[in-house]
C-alpha cells in the first residue's frame, strides 16, 4: 500500500506549474506560521444510561460488535492466508516485515478498494462486508507484491507470471471470506429483530480528565468480542474502552450534547477504529499549516473525511450509512460520479480533496474530479493534497493525466502545483491523537478562468 511507495527526496523543494492570465497567489505560502494550535478542551464526565436510550439507538451499537466479531476473524483468516501460502515463503524474512501488524494494514487497505470502486450492483450489500468484486483489488495486489518482490522481501524472487499466480490465489480467497462473513453478518443482525429490550445495564459513557476522554460501552453480553487482543481498542470485561481524540477536533464537542449523538458517536468511532481505516484518515492540519484559513467553513467541501476530523462544515466520508447522522454528504466517489452526469451538486464550489494514500484510489479521485471538472461551464474550483511520490519510479498516472489536460488548455485553466518537503506540513490523526509528518506532500490547484 502507500507505504511500500519510495517518496521524493527532501530536497526537492518545489515544483510549480501555473496556467494564469494573471499572477496568483501560490497554492502554498511556506512563509506562513503557525497562528493557533488545537487546545485541549475539558467537559464534563458525561453517563448516558439504557434508561435514556431508545432501543433503535442501542441496536446501532449492537450491529456495529457484530461486524467488529467478524471483521477479527476475517482479520485472523488473512494472516493465516498470508502465512501459508506456499509460493510466499510462509514469511517475509529481513526483521520479520510481514508481522501482524503489516499484515492488518495491508488488509484494511484492500478492503478499502471494494468500498471504493464499487458501483452498487449488488443490492443490501453489508456498508462494510462488501461482496461486489472489483477488478482493482487484484490490480492492487499485483502491485503490492511488485514492490514487495522488487525490495527483496521474499525468501525468493518471483517473475512476473509467477507474482500474477500469487495474487489471483490471495484474491479470490479473499472475495471467498468476504462472502463467507457477509452472511454471518446479514444473519446475526437479522437476529436481532427479536430482541424487544436490549440488557438494561447497557451504558455509553464519556469520561474526561486531564489525561483526555475515553469513551466506553458497558454490556453484560460481549460475547466473542472479550479478550480478543487490539493495541487501539480494549474488549474485555464485557466493556469496550477507547481512547477519545474527536473532542480536540473543530466543532465535534457538540456531539456530546445529546445522549442520541452519543451512541451514534461511539458507533461510528467503533468502526473507524476496528477497522482501523484511521491509518488512511490523516486530517490535513488547516490551522497549524495555516493554509485554507481564508475560507469560512461553510465554504469548502471536505472530500475524504469523518465526522472526526472534519475542519469544515461539509465533508464525504466513507460510510454514510453511520457518519450521515452527522451530515457527511456520502462517500466522495459515488457523490463525484454523480456530479459528472449531473446527478449531484456539492453544497460548495470550492472542493478539497485530499484522498487515502493508496495508488489506484488516488488515480480514480483524481480521474472522477477531472472528468466532472471538464463538464461543468462554471466548474469547482479543486485543491489536492497528495503525497508527493517519485514519478519515474512509480508513475502517478492520476497526476500525470491531469498535469497534460490542465497544459492543452492552459488558456482557459488556471493550474498550480506546488511540492512541500517532509517536515514542513503537519497532519493530524484524530483516531491516535498523534501529529504525523509523513512525505514530501504535492499541492494542486484546478480552476477555470
Amino acid at each position: 500500500m502507500s507505504n511500500s511507495k519510495n517518496i521524493l527526496k527532501s530536497s526537492v523543494k518545489n515544483n510549480s506549474i501555473k496556467y494564469s492570465k494573471n499572477n496568483s497567489k501560490n497554492v502554498l505560502n511556506n512563509n506562513s506560521k503557525s497562528s493557533s494550535k488545537n487546545s485541549s478542551k475539558s467537559y464534563s464526565k458525561i453517563n448516558v444510561s439504557t434508561k435514556k436510550i431508545n432501543n433503535e439507538y442501542i441496536r446501532v451499537i449492537e450491529e456495529e460488535l457484530i461486524r467488529a466479531k467478524y471483521y477479527y476473524q476475517m482479520k485472523k483468516k488473512f494472516e493465516k492466508l498470508l502465512e501459508n501460502t506456499e509460493k510466499l515463503g510462509a514469511r517475509l524474512h529481513v526483521k520479520e516485515d510481514l508481522h501482524k501488524e503489516k499484515i492488518r494494514k495491508i488488509l484494511n487497505g484492500y478492503l478499502l478498494i471494494p468500498l471504493t470502486f464499487k458501483k452498487n450492483k449488488v443490492k443490501n450489500d453489508d456498508p462494510l462486508f462488501i461482496t461486489e468484486k472489483v477488478s482493482e483489488l487484484e490490480e492492487q495486489l499485483y502491485i503490492d507484491l511488485q514492490t514487495y518482490n522488487r525490495q527483496r522481501k521474499f525468501k525468493k524472487q518471483f517473475n512476473k507470471d509467477e507474482l500474477k499466480e500469487i495474487s489471483l490465489e490471495i484474491e479470490t480467497a479473499y472475495w471467498d471470506m468476504m462472502e463467507e462473513y457477509s452472511k454471518k453478518v446479514k444473519e446475526d443482525i437479522k437476529k436481532l429483530d427479536d430482541i424487544k429490550d436490549f440488557d438494561n445495564d447497557i451504558e455509553v459513557k464519556y469520561n474526561t480528565n486531564d489525561k483526555g476522554t475515553t469513551c466506553l460501552y458497558y454490556t453484560t453480553k460481549l460475547g466473542a468480542l472479550n479478550g480478543i487482543t487490539d493495541d487501539y481498542i480494549s474488549l474485555k470485561d464485557n466493556k469496550i474502552t477507547m481512547n477519545y481524540y474527536g473532542y480536540k477536533a473543530y466543532g465535534t464537542s457538540k456531539y456530546l450534547a445529546e445522549p442520541k449523538n452519543r451512541v451514534y458517536l461511539f458507533a461510528s468511532y467503533f468502526r473507524y477504529k476496528y477497522f482501523y481505516i484511521d491509518n488512511q484518515s490523516l486530517a490535513y492540519d488547516y490551522e497549524h499549516n495555516n493554509v485554507g484559513k481564508e475560507y469560512k467553513k461553510h465554504e469548502v467541501t471536505e472530500c475524504f473525511s469523518t465526522p472526526f476530523n472534519r475542519y469544515f462544515d461539509h465533508f464525504c466520508s466513507a460510510f454514510p450509512d453511520i457518519d450521515g447522522h452527522f451530515g457527511s454528504l456520502g462517500s466522495y466517489f459515488d457523490r463525484m460520479r454523480e456530479a459528472s452526469k449531473d446527478k449531484f451538486e456539492f453544497p460548495t464550489q470550492r472542493l478539497a480533496i485530499n484522498p487515502p494514500f493508496v495508488m489506484n484510489l488516488m488515480d480514480l479521485a483524481l480521474d472522477l474530479a477531472l472528468a466532472t471538472f471538464k463538464k461543468k461551464k462554471n466548474s469547482y474550483k479543486m485543491s489536492f493534497i497528495l503525497p508527493s511520490w517519485d514519478q519515474d519510479d512509480d508513475p502517478f498516472m492520476g497526476v500525470r493525466r491531469m498535469t497534460e489536460w490542465a497544459e492543452k488548455n492552459k488558456k482557459n485553466v488556471k493550474f498550480e502545483k506546488t511540492i512541500a518537503p517532509k517536515g514542513s506540513i503537519k497532519f493530524k490523526n484524530y483516531f491516535v491523537g498523534k501529529t504525523m509528518e509523513p512525505c514530501d506532500i504535492l499541492f494542486m490547484k484546478l480552476e477555470k478562468i
